[in-house]
């Protein structure tokens, strides 16, 4: 996706994009905790509204980061495919993550609970 951007400020982004996920990813598969998990979940969730965004946005004008001129043609069918494969990916991730914190809440709160009864 770096080079499709075709600018090197997009590509910072991306990576830095890519490097603020990468600690509670790493936390999550270490350890899981309630709280990376939600954080996961709520990066997800943005960035499925903010691919929505550039998909509706788009249109036959094409799409445009900050001035950097036509980076990706958005009324084409391919592109139109991959933006919706990229929010599938994010929604399976979402609710990955928010299952895992479900599960992590149930099991704290029944060790909670085993401890009051012993």
């Amino acid at each position: 996706m770096i080079g499709r951007h075709g600018n090197w400020a997009m590509g910072a982004l991306l990576v830095g994009m890519v490097a603020l996920c990468l600690p509670c990813i790493i936390h999550l598969w270490r350890r899981a905790s309630v709280g990376a998990a939600r954080r996961v979940t709520a990066t997800a969730l943005g960035m499925v509204a903010l691919h929505l965004v550039i998909l509706c946005a788009g249109g036959s004008a094409g799409h445009a980061h900050s001035g950097a001129g036509n980076l990706a043609d958005i009324s084409q069918p391919s592109t139109h495919l991959a933006m919706l494969g990229v929010m599938v990916v994010e929604l399976a991730t979402a609710m990955t993550a928010s299952s895992l914190a479900g599960r992590l809440l149930s099991s704290e709160r029944l060790r909670v609970h085993a401890a009051r009864v012993s």
